[in-house]
């Protein structure tokens, strides 16, 4: 549901890159549906590692989270060829917080 919402301003920030020159493009669309492939992807990984990590009794270590994202960042700017750098999933704060209420929930839980 989320990806079906966020789709179609995806589409358009696509074409809109197309138009600027920061991306290139030839099928927006198609282009849009596999990014968000890829993020949905990006958030089972991370958070396989964190319930993994919660499993251990263990912290997550923040390094391997930025590295996750960092590789379907890279991912995502490559599909649009986009400049490195240039599109961002997260930032460290963001995982922090993810990580966080995922910890809350899971100890709720079990």
């Amino acid at each position: 549901a989320l990806t079906e919402m966020m789709l179609l301003p995806t589409v358009k920030e696509i074409v809109h890159g197309n138009e600027t020159g920061e991306f290139f493009c030839t099928d927006p669309q198609h282009s849009a549906e596999v990014c968000w492939l890829l993020i949905h992807d990006c958030w089972i990984r991370i958070c396989m590692l964190i319930i993994r990590s919660e499993q251990a009794g263990e912290e997550t270590d923040p390094s391997e989270l930025l590295s996750i994202t960092d590789h379907y960042r890279h991912s995502v700017e490559r599909l649009l060829s986009a400049p490195f750098g240039s599109i961002r999933l997260m930032n460290l704060d963001e995982l922090i917080r993810l990580t966080e209420q995922i910890h809350y929930f899971w100890n709720r839980q079990h």
